[in-house]
Parts: C-alpha cells; sequence; structure tokens
C-alpha cells in the first residue's frame, strides 16, 4: 500500500468514526451487538421469516445525528485546536512532503 492510499484509508475511517454510529461503540458493545444481530438473524431463518436481498433494489434512509456523532466531530475539534493555528496552515504541506509527494 503506497503512503497515499494509506492515507486514505485513514481519512476514510476517521470520517465513518466520527458519522457511522456502528463505528462509535466500545469493543465490549461491538461483540454484544454483532452477537445480538447474529442470533436475529439465526431465529428469522428458523422460523422462516429471513428475507431473502431483492437484487437490484435500492433504500434511502435517514438519520438524524446521534450525540456520539456530536462527541466525537467535538472531540476532533479540540484536538484539531490544541495544534494551533501555526501547524494547521502547513499540516498539508508537511504530510504532501512526509508522503513524498510532489506539490
Amino acid at each position: 500500500m503506497s503512503p497515499l492510499e494509506a492515507a486514505g484509508i485513514a481519512m476514510l475511517l476517521i470520517n465513518q468514526k466520527m458519522s457511522n454510529e456502528e463505528f462509535q461503540v466500545t469493543p465490549q458493545e461491538w461483540l454484544a451487538n454483532l452477537h445480538k444481530r447474529n442470533l436475529e438473524k439465526w431465529n428469522a431463518y428458523k422460523s422462516g421469516k429471513a428475507q431473502p436481498a431483492a437484487s437490484g433494489s435500492i433504500t434511502f434512509s435517514v438519520r438524524v445525528e446521534s450525540a456520539r456523532s456530536v462527541e466525537m466531530k467535538q472531540v476532533i475539534t479540540n484536538a484539531l485546536n490544541a495544534l494551533g493555528a501555526d501547524l494547521l496552515t502547513t499540516l498539508a504541506d508537511s504530510s504532501l512532503d512526509t508522503l513524498g509527494i510532489p506539490r
């Protein structure tokens, strides 16, 4: 994996942590939720209520921002504020230099 790909993956994970509720749980909560979802799927399968996924169908949903999403955004904002304006203005250029990407 190139340094640019690694940076892209890191940005994707940070975005997921900020906006996706499934990424905003502790390891213990993750395991409990995983077990619960798998148990629900198994019970639906055993009872004959399991629905096969419709091919080609698209569904949309609207989510209200959760308290954890707001908290994650605040944590990231606080961390960026702690870096200081001087560092933030040079962060993009220094990151490209570190990765060996010409500007």
